[in-house]
């Protein structure tokens, strides 16, 4: 299963070096570390680990505000600090940028390894108390900043709107794009999501006849099972009468039409096109599938492809860092927020393969440590700590997209006076954070200048507030 998510949070700070190693820079970001307690709850675990962070300090003022972007559960990179909305926020207001990269994702390595017992160290408490540490020493060095405020899309929103509810007094103000804060063991409603947009955006035929391929493709695995791997370019090794590997190929065929709701909506509508014009429907999904995941057309030739599910597993059993992060996402899914996208229910397109129970056995196969009971637990008890849809925090702004599959777990109405909700209109996941496009739809638009105009206020608030604290000295 894949989160797949914008990526980061922002924060608004100052230029600093908290280590005395190398920097580098590029088109003025640069590269830094600071040092961070392995586990931030033990005051008698005094090993250290260091965190890479990355920082643009190239619009800042004394008076402006600090920015952190908090990179979700991948790598940080240089480019959301020289071009996107963020950006172009620090330009008007004078602001410097910081990205922070969370523990176990790109080169912020806690441990040595991804094994079990060091896994326990990944988890969202762990992450908010690294970012207070953070935000609290560029605090401490830095004189004559206004103000921090925190932005965050998808998992970063999510990281975003609980900074502000366990920190308020660390953070000024939050716009958090497409966070689904309220975790869910059974994500149905995700598939639900994704069909209806491909139901909107490619028309009632597309949609119909998409459901009658998946209902359909078992039957056609099992009555010419070497036509499908011909097509679909799988290894002969594959044995697609064994369920659990049957589920692992649809996750994958499945996923091709995730991708396009979530970052490729534009390209929904052509493909339904290919699709009515099509008189193969296996020809027509092969041809899909392999464009997706080869980038090549099928008359080229290509490796076989293991959609199995046994190597798939011990691909996620290795304790390695890779690059893609598959392991650290996964035990997280387990361990704490769930968020599996099943085909539980009746009103997806997708047919009956993907049920929850096929993600609770991944678990139990990667990690040995997780059944269906503490699975549960674990995620009522995340929604217990954070509080779900009942958001108690103040000056949180938080944006969902109409089209986003991602939209039913996060919040859809103001969740109080101070912190407002928009759910944009045409808009799927986190386009409110890209820089401003001449081509965005005017909703998108005019959410990214709401977005400038409650950030000025909050700032505002900030101002006022010190000039009031210093009237009374």
């Amino acid at each position: 299963m894949k989160f797949c998510y914008c990526y980061f949070i922002f924060i608004v700070i100052i230029l600093i070096k908290f280590t005395n190693g190398n920097s580098t820079t590029a088109k003025h970001v640069i590269t830094d570390y600071m040092m961070m307690r392995l586990d931030n709850f033990n005051p008698q675990d005094n090993r250290m680990w260091k965190m890479r962070f990355m920082y643009n300090s190239f619009y800042y003022q004394p008076g402006g505000p600090i920015i952190i972007l908090v990179q979700s559960r991948r790598a940080i990179s240089a480019h959301w600090l020289q071009s996107s909305r963020v950006t172009e926020i620090a330009k008007e207001l004078n602001g410097t940028m910081y990205f922070f990269e969370n523990r176990y994702f790109g080169e912020s390595k806690p441990t040595t390894d991804l094994a079990i017992e060091n896994l326990k160290f990944l988890s969202t408490s762990q992450t908010l108390a690294d970012l207070a540490r953070f935000v609290a020493a560029v605090k401490s060095k830095v004189a004559g900043h206004l103000g921090i405020i925190v932005i965050g899309g998808s998992y970063g929103g999510i990281i975003a709107t609980w900074f502000r509810q366990k920190y308020p007094h660390l953070v000024d103000g939050v716009w958090s794009s497409c966070a689904p804060v309220l975790m869910k063991l059974n994500f149905y409603k995700y598939r639900e999501t994704v069909s209806e947009v491909v139901k909107k955006l490619g028309g009632v035929d597309c949609s119909s006849k998409l459901k009658t391929i998946f209902v359909n493709l078992p039957n056609a695995i099992t009555k010419d099972l070497v036509k499908v791997k011909r097509l679909f370019g799988l290894c002969d090794s594959v044995d697609l009468s064994n369920q659990l590997n049957l589920y692992k190929f649809y996750d994958w065929v499945t996923d091709i039409f995730s991708g396009m709701v979530q970052s490729r909506r534009l390209s929904i509508s052509p493909t339904c096109k290919v699709l009515a014009n099509s008189t193969d429907d296996l020809i027509f999904l092969s041809t899909l599938f392999n464009q997706t995941y080869r980038g090549k057309k099928q008359d080229i030739p290509y490796p076989c492809m293991y959609c199995g599910y046994t190597k798939n597993i011990d691909y996620l059993k290795s304790t390695s860092y890779q690059t893609n992060n598959r392991r650290q996402n996964f035990y997280q899914n387990c361990a704490e927020i769930g968020l599996f996208h099943t085909t539980d229910s009746e009103n997806q397109i997708f047919g009956t393969l993907l049920p929850v129970e096929y993600y609770l056995q991944m678990c139990k196969n990667i990690f040995g440590v997780f059944n269906n009971e503490t699975l549960q637990h674990y995620i009522d008890h995340t929604n217990t700590v954070y509080g779900g849809f009942n958001l108690g925090a103040t000056n949180v702004f938080s944006t969902q997209g109409e089209l986003d599959p991602w939209r039913p777990l996060g919040l859809q109405s103001n969740a109080n006076e101070n912190s407002p909700v928009v759910v944009v209109k045409g808009m799927s996941h986190c386009e409110d954070l890209h820089q401003i496009y001449s081509w965005d739809p005017i909703p998108v638009k005019t959410v990214k200048s709401k977005a400038l105009e409650l950030i000025k206020k909050w700032l505002l608030e900030v101002k006022v507030t010190a000039n009031s604290n210093k009237k009374k000295l």
